[in-house]
């Protein structure tokens, strides 16, 4: 007789998973944007336009986390 398995703890992992990567990616792109403001001074506002959006972008993926339960 075959046991069936409970697929929903495995899928919320990996989405938690996929979103903590997200969120990774994210504040990678944000430092990168950080470093070239200090190394650009011109494109100043169209940089903080990137990072804010990044920003907004981080914390709507994190609230998602949390709602699975996340970190």
């Amino acid at each position: 007789m075959r046991t069936l398995i409970n697929v929903q703890p495995m899928l919320t992992a990996i989405r938690r998973a996929a979103i903590a990567l997200h969120i990774y990616v994210i504040d990678q792109e944000y430092k990168a944007l950080g470093d070239y403001l200090t190394d650009v001074d011109a494109n100043k506002t169209a940089a903080e336009a990137a990072r804010k959006s990044l920003l907004m972008r981080r914390v709507e993926a994190r609230a998602e986390l949390n709602k699975l339960g996340g970190v």
